[in-house]
């Protein structure tokens, strides 16, 4: 078997730094009542401080320091961000506290031509994300968690490492208390493969079965029973921030980190979204909340954030922004449409994500569809509907494509009047017809018409028809192109 640890050596200060864009942070800790740093960002290292700094020095040296307690919640998150994406990868992920996922590949190196191909890939997926990752192939489960603390992700090459390696782990890295580390040292131990060659029983009676049987899980002699992660049946992400937020410009660089959470949840779940919603928490518990529909369900990052793009940029924030949450819980099947092979390539929007741009920027009572209704008036022969529901033009395939005709299709122009306009005869040319249209007897708008498709002496095509019930009268009702 073989397994890949991603390690995130920087996960409490990364769930956090989005927070502070560029100021000094520091995530203390407090041992034996001294509380001291942690994790510091770039910004507060250049001030001089250091992990282990005492949080009363760090502040002399910079009174602009932010100090953040560790936030378990957002590091939860984040892990389960990593596993989500995992699963593009391999159905067998594992949440290991407090900052790994492990990954079992050995079944899924056919699906992507071998190891090498499948690391470039993973690597180029976790480069997306905010998280600074360390990645280490081993044989167990147990040895890839302990080199991936041990080496930091720096192994030669891809290939997987190997016993030697293990062997040569310090000690600091076993998965066992400090009290049990510190035992170890006392007796002249330094690396875990100086344990290996001691006899189990002496092991066990000095440090207890479990510590036995962690070693023979690190070298493969015992099985290992791991969490298996599951996805959640439904999207729900809260990013808290420390400062307060009073334009709608800056929540987008937060908004886009959700909306990448998203689209990772998604393709793990092959799963398209058909609507979401997004709140807005700010002060004095005042909420705002956009909910964003699609016409058909998408998953793609970048179409889903200019749709929140252009509702943000509609908004008044009522007060300043303390957080923001997407939820969506409503989804459909991923489809993925094929090209022909041969087919010249094309680069062209999306029909349906070029209504869902239109919908948001103008509103969605501004952008309709049309669609057939059953009736053989003209004028009621079609409705308004909400684009991409039911049966609306466009959607089929047109039969006459290619194809070379006089007269458009059926005799129907596409541009109809609101109403009716009285005409002169006298100077048309009637081309084809006349169709008879006689119906609408039973809601008391009957109408008996003779229609026509005649030429203008401009040269113009129109749809005209001859009003049977007023003494023959003649009206303009349509154009052609």
């Amino acid at each position: 078997m073989l397994w890949a640890c991603i390690h995130l050596p920087l996960l409490p200060l990364e769930v956090l730094q989005h927070q502070c864009q560029q100021a000094p942070l520091a995530i203390e800790q407090t041992h034996r009542n001294r509380r001291y740093v942690a994790y510091a960002n770039q910004s507060a290292l250049d001030c001089g401080i250091q992990t282990g700094t005492s949080i009363a020095t760090a502040r002399c040296l910079n009174n602009r320091l932010k100090v953040q307690q560790r936030n378990l919640e957002l590091e939860q998150q984040g892990l389960e961000h990593i596993a989500t994406l995992g699963y593009g990868f391999t159905p067998t992920v594992s949440i290991q506290q407090p900052n790994q996922v492990l990954l079992e590949i050995e079944s899924c190196l056919r699906l992507f031509n071998g190891l090498d191909e499948l690391n470039r890939k993973l690597r180029h997926a976790l480069g997306q994300t905010p998280y600074f990752t360390c990645v280490v192939y081993y044989p167990t489960a147990a040895g890839a968690m302990l080199l991936a603390k041990a080496t930091r992700g720096e192994q030669p090459g891809n290939a997987p490492l190997d016993s030697s390696h293990l062997r040569q782990a310090p000690l600091d890295y076993l998965n066992v208390s400090a009290d049990t580390i510190n035992r170890l040292k006392s007796m002249g131990f330094t690396l875990a493969g100086e344990l290996f060659d001691l006899p189990k029983d002496a092991l066990g009676k000095r440090f207890g079965i479990a510590f036995v049987d962690y070693l023979q899980q690190l070298i493969g002699k015992q099985p290992e029973s791991l969490p298996i992660f599951k996805l959640p049946a439904l999207f729900d992400r809260r990013i808290d921030f420390i400062e307060e937020l009073t334009h709608t410009e800056s929540l987008l660089f937060p908004t886009k980190r959700l909306i990448n959470y998203l689209q990772h949840y998604l393709v793990a779940r092959q799963l398209s979204v058909r609507s979401f919603e997004l709140t807005l928490y700010q002060r004095f518990k005042h909420t705002q909340s956009l909910v964003i529909q699609l016409t058909k369900p998408a998953h793609k990052a970048q179409h889903l954030l200019t749709l929140v793009q252009y509702q943000l940029a509609k908004i008044q924030l009522t007060q300043p922004v303390t957080g923001i949450r997407i939820k969506a819980e409503w989804f459909s099947p991923l489809t993925v449409y094929h090209q022909d092979l041969f087919a010249q390539a094309k680069i062209q929007q999306n029909p349906y994500q070029l209504i869902d741009t239109l919908t948001a920027r103008l509103g969605k009572e501004r952008v309709q569809g049309l669609a057939i209704a059953e009736d053989h008036r003209p004028e009621k022969a079609w409705q308004s509907r909400s684009p991409g529901s039911g049966n609306n033009f466009g959607n089929g395939n047109n039969s006459n494509r290619g194809s070379t005709i006089k007269y458009p299709a059926d005799s129907r122009p596409l541009w109809l009047l609101q109403h009716p306009q009285p005409l002169s005869s006298e100077r048309l040319q009637l081309l084809k017809g006349p169709e008879r249209i006689e119906t609408g007897w039973w809601d008391h708008n009957p109408v008996h018409r003779d229609y026509y498709v005649a030429l203008h002496p401009n040269g113009s095509l129109l749809w005209v028809f001859k009003d049977l019930q007023q003494t023959s009268r003649w009206f303009l009702h349509g154009l052609f192109s």
